[in-house]
C-alpha cells in the first residue's frame, strides 16, 4: 500500500485487537479467511517497531511521524498497512474512541525472585488507545495500559519462567532498550503489579496441562525416533542374514512404507500377515519378513536390488508416499512401487492419469488389498520381478511396455477371518518394543449397506457387512491394552449397528478401568440405527473413556439426502435419543455437511436450526471429494455441475500445505453461496456450541419471534455493515471464531448485544432482558475470571430454560415459544458459576470454532453434557 493510500485510510481503533498467548503478540483480522484460502490467515506477528507506529498512530493521528518515531523502514510500514488493509481494519471515516472504564489494578504482588517462576495470563485481547495498549476485565473495567515494550517484555513469560530464564531470551532482542537484568526485572515488577504476569504456582493447572503436552510431544518424538531405530535394525540384521544364505539371497524383499509416527499401519500389516500366511508356491520367490520402511528413513540404507515397495494412500499422505516413491525409483530404477489404499485412484481415466503422472508408480491396486497383493506377489515371483505376469490379477491397473494395463475388478472378500491378524499374528512386533503406542485402529467388520455419493469407505459402500470373529477383536483389544495404546479408532462404518458391539465396548470399558488403557475410542456410529447407542456411550463414558454420540446425518433436508442417495432415521428416533442422552448428561453430537449437491443455503440454515430445536451439539464439516467416491464419478460430476477447489487425489509435487478438495458449487449453490455458507457454519458454532449468543438467542425467539440461526444471522449481517456502530459485535462474528479469545471484554459485547436487540429489534428494556443478558455474560469464559461467581437475576432463567426442554420433550420443538411462559413471569434466583473443567485456563486463545472438540462450557444450571477433552 502506498503512503498516500494510507493517508487517506486509518485504521478503526476499536476494530484493533492484539492477542497475547504465544511467544510473539498477534494482530488480528477482521475479515475471516474462506476455508479455501492457503494464504489467508487471520493473525500477524508484530515486532517492536510496528507496535510502537501503530500505538504513535493511534495517539497521534499522523502515521508518517509516527514510523519514524518507531524506527520503521518504509517498506516495513507499507508491509504493515497492506496487512491493515488485509485484515480489513482500515477506514476512511473518522475512527472510533471508546472511553476507558477505570478499574484497579489486578495484581497479586507476586515475587520477582531469580527463583520465582512467572507466567502471562492468556490469552490477553488488548486494544489500542490513546494512552496505549489497553487490557479490560470481564466486567468491562480497565485494569492495565502497556507501553510496546511491556507488551514485548509480557511475552518473554508466555511459558513459564523465572527473570533470570526470560532475561536470557530477552536480552538479544531487547539489548537497545534494556541495559541489564535489573531493568528486565524492573518490567516485569510492574508486569506483575497491575496482574499480566502472575506467580507461575497459582497457574500449576495449566502449567501442568502444558508440561503434559510437552511430555506426550517429547515422548511421541522419541518413540518415532526408537521405532526407526528398530526398524533399521531389524532390516540390517535381516538382510545381513538373507545375504548369507544360498537359499535367501536372491529373494525378492517387500518394504511396507508407514508412517513415522508409532501408529501400526493396519493395511499394510494385514497384507503383510495373509502373505505370510498363504501357501501360493509364487511366493516361494519372496522374502515375507516385512521390512518396516519409514518415510522419514534413510534410503541410503536400503540395498539397491530387486524389491517391492508397498505404500497404502490416505488423503493426508499421498503426497508424501508420491515423494518418496519418486526417490526410492531414482535411486533403484528395479524396485516396483506399489500403491494403493483410499485416495489411490480407482475410475479408469483417474488411474490412466495418476499413472501418467508418476512414471515411478508401477501398480495402482483397486479395492480391498490383501487377496489382490498375495495374487500379485505371485505373480511377481514367478517371474522374477517382471510385470509380465500381471494381467490375470484382478483389481490392478499397471504400465507394462509402454502401456497402461487395467485388469478385470476382483469380487470383495467374503469370509473376513482368512486374513490374520497382524495384531495376533507378530506383524507388528517392532512396534511392541515401545513404551507406549499414540493410536491403533481396530476393524471389527466390513462394507456399509448406504451408497452415499460423498463416501468411500474401504471402497465397501453399498455392500453387505462382513464381520470379524468376535474373538479375534476382543484379543486385539487386549494387545493394544497390553500396548499401552491410548486412543483407539474404529475402523468400522457403522459401529453399533451389531448387538455384539455393546460387548465390544464394554471389553474397552473393562481394560481401561484394569489397565488405564485405552483412553480414548473413537468411531464412526451406526447411522440408521441408534438402538445400541446410548448403551454404548454410556459404557465407555462411565469408564472415564474420552468418547461421545455421534448421529451421522450429514442433512435433513429431502432433496440434499435424494441427490447424495443417503436415507435418514425417522426424527422421532433421533428427537427420543437426544432425549435420552440430554437425561443422562452424556454427550451428543449430530454430523452435519455443508456443500453437498442439492444443498442450498436455506436448507443449510435449517439444518442448523433443526439441530438447535432438538438442542444437540453439531459438527458441520465442509464436503471434500474424494477420488474414488460416487461423487468424482465423471457422469455425477456432469449432472450435479460438481465443482472442487482442487481436483481430487494427491496435491502437486513439493506442495506442504494444501487445500482440501472441498466440493464449492454445484447446480444448487453458488460459490459465493458457499462461502455464506461458511461464514453462517462459523458464527452458528460459535453462537451455538461455543455459547456466546445460545441464551440471548433463545430469548429473542420468544420475545421477538426470531429463530435462533436467523438472530445469529441478523446479528452477523448488521455487524458486517456498520462495524462503527457495533464493534463488539463485529469482533464476535468475525475474530473470536479463529482467536478463541474475548473480544476484549465481554462486557462490551454483552453492551452492543443490548443496544442491538433494544434498537433494532424492539424488545422492551426491562428485568426480563437484564436476565437474559446477565445469564448470558456469566456463562462466558475468561482467563481473568475467578470461581465460583453468583449472580442475583430478577427472574429464574433455570427454571425458564428447563421448561422449554419440557415443552419440546412434550412435541413442542417447533413452537415451545408459545407453550413456556414468559420469562418475565419466573420469581428471583440465585445463578451460580464454576469451571470445575477448567475452561478458562486450558480452552482458550487457541484452535477455532469450527473445531467441534473444543468448548467452552461454564457449569451452571444451563449447562450441557460435553465429551472431555483432557486426557490423563
Amino acid at each position: 500500500m502506498s503512503e498516500h493510500e494510507a493517508m487517506a485510510l486509518r485504521p478503526d481503533w476499536s476494530l484493533l485487537t492484539l492477542l497475547s498467548v504465544g511467544a510473539q503478540p498477534q494482530l488480528c483480522a477482521v475479515e475471516p479467511p474462506l476455508p479455501w484460502d492457503d494464504l489467508h490467515i487471520p493473525r500477524r506477528s508484530l515486532t517492536l517497531p510496528e507496535l510502537r507506529y501503530l500505538a504513535g498512530w493511534c495517539r497521534t493521528g499522523d502515521a508518517a511521524a509516527a514510523a519514524e518515531a518507531a524506527d520503521l523502514t518504509a517498506d516495513g510500514r507499507a508491509t504493515l498497512d497492506q496487512t491493515l488493509a488485509d485484515f480489513g481494519l482500515l477506514t476512511g471515516a473518522s475512527s472510533r474512541q471508546v472511553q476507558p472504564a477505570e478499574g484497579a489494578p489486578t495484581g497479586r504482588g507476586a515475587d520477582t525472585g531469580d527463583d520465582h517462576a512467572l507466567i502471562m495470563e492468556k490469552p490477553i485481547v488488548w486494544r489500542l488507545g490513546v494512552a496505549g495498549f489497553e487490557r479490560y476485565d470481564h466486567d468491562g473495567e480497565r485494569v492495565a495500559v502497556l507501553e510496546p515494550l511491556d507488551i514485548m517484555v509480557a511475552h518473554h513469560f508466555a511459558q513459564a519462567a523465572t527473570v533470570v530464564e526470560a532475561w536470557s531470551h530477552a536480552q538479544i532482542a531487547l539489548a537497545d532498550e534494556l541495559p541489564d537484568i535489573d531493568a528486565f526485572r524492573g518490567r516485569a515488577s510492574r508486569l506483575v503489579a497491575i496482574g499480566v504476569l502472575d506467580d507461575a504456582s497459582l497457574h500449576a493447572d495449566a502449567v501442568e496441562h502444558q508440561n503434559v503436552r510437552d511430555t506426550r510431544l517429547r515422548e511421541g518424538l522419541r518413540n518415532a525416533a526408537l521405532l526407526r531405530q528398530t526398524m533399521r535394525k531389524h532390516r540390517d540384521a535381516w538382510l545381513e542374514q538373507k545375504r548369507q544364505s544360498d537359499a535367501t539371497r536372491d529373494l525378492i524383499s517387500v518394504y511396507p512404507v508407514v508412517d513415522a509416527a508409532p501408529i501400526p499401519s493396519l493395511a499394510l500389516g494385514a497384507i503383510m500377515a495373509a502373505a505370510a500366511a498363504s501357501d501360493d508356491p509364487g511366493l516361494e520367490a519372496l522374502d515375507l519378513e516385512p521390512l518396516w520402511l519409514p518415510r522419514n528413513a534413510d534410503l541410503e540404507s536400503i540395498p539397491v536390488e530387486p524389491a517391492i515397495f508397498l505404500f497404502t494412500d490416505y488423503i493426508w499422505t499421498h503426497r508424501q508416499n508420491l515423494d518418496i516413491s519418486a526417490a526410492i525409483k531414482a535411486r533403484n530404477p528395479d524396485a516396483i512401487i506399489v500403491h494403493g489404499g483410499p485416495d489411490c485412484p480407482s475410475y479408469a481415466m483417474d488411474t490412466r492419469a495418476y499413472l501418467h503422472d508418476h512414471p515411478y508408480v508401477d501398480v495402482a491396486v483397486r479395492g480391498e488389498g490383501e487377496a489382490t497383493a498375495i495374487e500379485l506377489f505371485a505373480a511377481l515371483g514367478r517371474s522374477g520381478g517382471d510385470l509380465c505376469e500381471l494381467g490375470d490379477v484382478a483389481g490392478l491397473t499397471y504400465r507394462h511396455e509402454g502401456k497402461i494395463v487395467r485388469t478385470a475388478d476382483r469380487d470383495r472378500i467374503a469370509e473376513l477371518d482368512c486374513i490374520p491378524s497382524p495384531y495376533l499374528a507378530g506383524t507388528f512386533s517392532a512396534y511392541e518394543s515401545l513404551p507406549g503406542l499414540e493410536c491403533a485402529i481396530i476393524e471389527t467388520n466390513r462394507g456399509c449397506p448406504y451408497g452415499c455419493t460423498f463416501c468411500d469407505w474401504g471402497s465397501a459402500t453399498n455392500s453387505r457387512i462382513r464381520k470379524f470373529d468376535l474373538e479375534r477383536v476382543l484379543a486385539e483389544l487386549d494387545w493394544c491394552a497390553a500396548n499401552k495404546v491410548v486412543r483407539i479408532w474404529m475402523a468400522d462404518a457403522n459401529f453399533g449397528i451389531f448387538s455384539r458391539d455393546v460387548e465390544i465396548a464394554q471389553r474397552v470399558a473393562d481394560l481401561k478401568q484394569a489397565d488405564g488403557f485405552p483412553r480414548r475410542f473413537i468411531s464412526n456410529y451406526a447411522k440408521n440405527t441408534v438402538k445400541h447407542l446410548r448403551h454404548i456411550v454410556e459404557i465407555l463414558a462411565t469408564a472415564g473413556i474420552v468418547t461421545e454420540g455421534l448421529l451421522s446425518l450429514q442433512s435433513m433436508d429431502e432433496n440434499t439426502l435424494a441427490t447424495i442417495r443417503r436415507s435418514n432415521i425417522k426424527l422421532e428416533k433421533y428427537e427420543a435419543l437426544a432425549t435420552e442422552f440430554r437425561e443422562e448428561e452424556l454427550p451428543l453430537f449430530v454430523d452435519l455437511m455443508m456443500g453437498l449437491p442439492g444443498q442450498t443455503l436455506q436448507s443449510l440454515r435449517n439444518d442448523l436450526q433443526q439441530c438447535v430445536n432438538r438442542d444437540v451439539l453439531a459438527k458441520c464439516h465442509g464436503t471434500e471429494l474424494l477420488v474414488n467416491s460416487p461423487m468424482n464419478e465423471p457422469e455425477y460430476r456432469t449432472e450435479h455441475a460438481v465443482e472442487s477447489v482442487r481436483p481430487p487425489g494427491p496435491p502437486a509435487a513439493g506442495t506442504t500445505v494444501t487445500t482440501p478438495a472441498l466440493v464449492v458449487s454445484a447446480t444448487t449453490f453458488t460459490r459465493a453461496d458457499y462461502s455464506e455458507m461458511h461464514r453462517m457454519r462459523r458464527s452458528y458454532l460459535l453462537n451455538e456450541n461455543l455459547g456466546v449468543m445460545r441464551h440471548i438467542s433463545r430469548f429473542m425467539r420468544q420475545a421477538a419471534g426470531i429463530r435462533e440461526v436467523d438472530f445469529f444471522e441478523r446479528v452477523r449481517a448488521a455487524a458486517h455493515a456498520d462495524p462503527q456502530r457495533w464493534p463488539s459485535l463485529r469482533l464476535v462474528v468475525a475474530t473470536v471464531p479463529d482467536t478463541m479469545a474475548p473480544p476484549v471484554s465481554w462486557a462490551f459485547y454483552v453492551d452492543d448485544l443490548h443496544r442491538y436487540v433494544v434498537e433494532e429489534c424492539g424488545v422492551a428494556d426491562d428485568s426480563a432482558l437484564a436476565t437474559v443478558l446477565a445469564v448470558q455474560h456469566h456463562v462466558l469464559p475468561a482467563a481473568d475470571r475467578e470461581f465460583p461467581t453468583t449472580v442475583e437475576l430478577a427472574h429464574d432463567y433455570g427454571a425458564w430454560y428447563r421448561s422449554i426442554h419440557q415443552a419440546k420433550d412434550d412435541g413442542h420443538r417447533e413452537d415451545w415459544e408459545a407453550v413456556v411462559p414468559p420469562l418475565e413471569t419466573y420469581g428471583p434466583a440465585r445463578f451460580e458459576v464454576t469451571d470445575p473443567r477448567l475452561v478458562c485456563r486450558l480452552n482458550l486463545g487457541a484452535g477455532s470454532s469450527i473445531d467441534a472438540y473444543n468448548d467452552w462450557e461454564l457449569a451452571s444450571p444451563v449447562s450441557r453434557a460435553v465429551a472431555a477433552q483432557y486426557l490423563t
